[in-house]
């Protein structure tokens, strides 16, 4: 018995992953915080900061991953003197976290999102 192919069949449709942003928190302040712990899956960040200065000096501003297991520092985020804002992505493996803000004469805020992958599969019509 021989074996045979259909020469009509169709491919299997191809996915595609896209990198989306899911939110994490949003703080701002002038004083040092601590935020809550948060769970992250994938261990991918987008940190999105901005700094005024409050005084007639520069200000500083250092943000710093912690693990929420251990409490130890991961990564610095930012370490910026004066004014200024930006975006920095960070990988991390997978686990839970906090953020430490350490601010000196400044005004800052920051957004923290997580990022997700997403498959996308084309659907036949």
């Amino acid at each position: 018995m021989g074996i045979t192919a259909c020469e009509n069949a169709s491919p299997p449709p191809q996915s595609e992953q896209v990198l989306a942003w899911e939110p994490v928190g949003t703080w701002s302040g002038e004083a040092n915080v601590q935020t809550e712990s948060f769970t992250s899956t994938t261990g991918t960040f987008k940190f999105t900061w901005e700094a005024h200065d409050t005084s007639s000096e520069p200000g500083h501003l250092d943000i710093m991953l912690h693990s929420a297991v251990s409490g130890r520092p991961l990564v610095q985020a930012v370490d910026h003197m004066g004014s200024g804002k930006g975006s920095i992505y960070v990988n991390e493996d997978p686990r839970e976290f906090y953020v430490v803000v350490a601010a000196e004469r400044t005004r800052w805020t920051l957004k923290v999102d997580e990022g997700i992958s997403l498959i996308l599969t084309p659907t036949k019509h």
